[in-house]
């Protein structure tokens, strides 16, 4: 089967937006292995369990609707969002109600006696010492009229109406579920009698289904587990583990299975070894890996709140964006995002605070964005993290010295390797985006030592370069030491500092350049490099205060 869930859909009168996460592979992988598990045609069916793990907020839910959407062109399926249900008591009657209200929607409805006849049937071995009263009562029909050989009359009457099992009450269900689970002869009847149902369906299917015949195996999908009450989750499993193991069923079970396993110990006991026990549910566990993409995060970036004309307008720069490009912003929010392991829900949730953030700043601020999304991401993934790193931060501690640091910090600083910060900065053009930067260059600008290094080979002062998150926060902490309350002397001194800085690695370039290998060659051109980011900072007035980072952060942490 092919899967392209690259446009939108609709599911059940409900809109369902294209897959930004390329989910798509996994459907059509997990496909031909359950087929291949489950069987594909009556002479060689098995019952599969699988458990698709992933986080909450990885878009399981997503994942499995559009997946069981696919199917049902060529597959008997059924979909079942059990914590929509589990205000019912009994699990085991609540799998048997989906698969026959969803299966009956798949089935030949024109041969409609045949179609009565096997429900009639799995009905029956359902509820085979369930009083005729009690059934009339609770189930809203009269369990007799199963045994009438007047089923005409019957539909005509309106006496023979559909089985709603969502109606049932408390004491038929407690009624079936000590029928049907302690009597060994009943479950045998109603594996028996769900079996030839399904059977029925694969054969008979809805024309306009286009499904082949003997289109095994039927899936079920279990959604929504982990977040049931404890005693129902563990009753569903035990349900599809002894009750609906039967040839040709195949069930997908959708859970955060740490969380379940939870669930599980405060059933049996905190010292219960959860793991083992639910490992005897499932056949095979799939992990459900998903990364955030720039995709994904452009459909749910608010465009109307941070635009490059409303930034200019209120005098914010968001840096090292002088030139607000929301692809740029995207994919640095992306990194960072994969690198933290922050599932997609988390990630949005992450990213409309950074805007809430920005769309509040006073006019005329600058914002130091990758700290900003740093901070923001670890507030909200993992708290002791973002703790860490602000002590790390306030103490200026070079990344050298990362031995010297907490477990935690080291932790939380080491994971910003990965992250890439792509900086393009024309102070000239970046001084007519935003005139209160004032038009004083410092030395360094009217130099004739800034030659661009590389493939440029320019001579303007263009800052283009690719530095990892962790060396770009040191160099904003850098910058911050310089410039405290004597501001004026202290960063006039940073600034003389960068102008020789440059000069002398500029000139050491230049005498050796016959001579020089190719790592000095590269040292130098980094330090060169590494100084005119450094200048930008001082430019474009991105001096850090540590406090008003953490009020930004942390008064946004408040919105849910």
């Amino acid at each position: 089967m092919d899967f392209n869930w690259s446009e939108p859909t609709t599911i059940d009168e409900h809109s369902v937006s294209a897959d930004n996460l390329d989910r798509a592979k996994y459907a059509k992988y997990l496909t031909s292995l359950i087929k291949a598990k489950g069987g594909t045609s009556k002479d060689n069916l098995s019952n599969y369990v699988l458990n698709l793990d992933a986080e909450w907020g990885a878009g399981k839910t997503y994942f499995l609707k559009r997946w069981s959407d696919d199917l049902k062109g060529n597959h008997p399926v059924v979909y079942i969002d059990a914590w929509s249900i589990d205000y019912l008591d009994s699990p085991l009657m609540t799998v048997l109600s989906e698969i026959i209200e969803q299966l009956k929607q798949q089935t030949d409805k024109i041969d409609s006696d045949e179609t009565t006849k096997k429900l009639n049937e799995v009905i029956k071995a359902a509820a085979p010492r369930i009083g005729s009263a009690l059934m009339k009562r609770y189930l809203g029909f009269d369990f007799n009229i199963f045994d009438s050989s007047d089923t005409e009359d019957g539909l005509a009457s309106g006496t023979n109406n559909d089985v709603d099992f969502s109606k049932a009450g408390e004491k038929v269900l407690e009624v079936f579920c000590k029928e049907v689970t302690d009597s060994k002869k009943s479950v045998k009847t109603l594996k028996s009698a769900i079996q030839q149902w399904v059977e029925y369906v694969v054969n008979n299917p809805v024309k306009e289904m286009r499904t082949i015949t003997n289109s095994f195996p039927a899936f079920i999908f279990i959604d929504e587990l982990d977040r049931c009450k404890p005693t129902y989750a563990v009753e569903m499993l035990e349900a599809i583990k002894h009750v609906f193991d039967i040839p040709g069923l195949v069930f997908i079970v959708a859970t955060n299975t740490k969380q379940l396993s939870h669930t599980v110990k405060s059933v049996y006991g905190v010292d219960f070894n959860a793991e083992e026990y639910l490992s005897r549910f499932f056949d095979n566990k799939y992990y459900l890996r998903v990364n955030v993409t720039e995709d994904l995060l452009l459909n749910n970036f608010s465009t109307k709140s941070i635009t490059a004309t409303i930034l200019q307008e209120s005098g914010v720069i968001l840096f090292p964006f002088i030139k607000f490009e929301k692809s740029a912003f995207l994919k640095l929010c992306t990194e960072i995002f994969n690198t933290l392991k922050v599932a997609p829900r988390q990630a949005i949730k992450i990213l409309n605070r950074v805007e809430l953030i920005i769309s509040v700043v006073k006019k005329n601020t600058t914002i130091d964005l990758p700290l900003l999304v740093t901070l923001v991401a670890l507030m909200e993934k993992n708290h002791e993290q973002y703790e860490a790193l602000v002590d790390w931060i306030k103490t200026e501690t070079s990344l050298i010295q990362m031995p010297e640091m907490n477990a935690k910090c080291q932790e939380a600083v080491s994971c910003l390797y990965k992250p890439v910060v792509e900086v393009e900065i024309d102070p000239k053009a970046g001084r007519s985006l935003y005139p209160r930067v004032g038009s004083a260059q410092i030395d360094y600008e009217s130099s004739n030592n800034h030659i661009m290094f590389g493939s440029a080979g320019d001579k303007e002062l263009v800052v283009r370069k690719e530095i990892n998150l962790s060396n770009y926060i040191e160099l904003v902490l850098e910058s911050a030491a310089k410039s405290d309350d004597e501001l004026s002397k202290k960063v006039f001194r940073a600034k003389e500092e960068l102008a020789n800085k440059v000069e002398s690695a500029h000139n050491r370039f230049i005498q050796n350049s016959s001579n020089i290998s190719s790592g000095e060659r590269n040292t130098l051109i980094n330090e060169i490099n590494k100084a005119r980011l450094n200048a930008m900072f001082y430019i474009f007035r991105n001096t850090m205060d540590l406090e008003y980072y953490q009020e930004l952060v942390e008064m946004s942490a408040n919105l849910d």
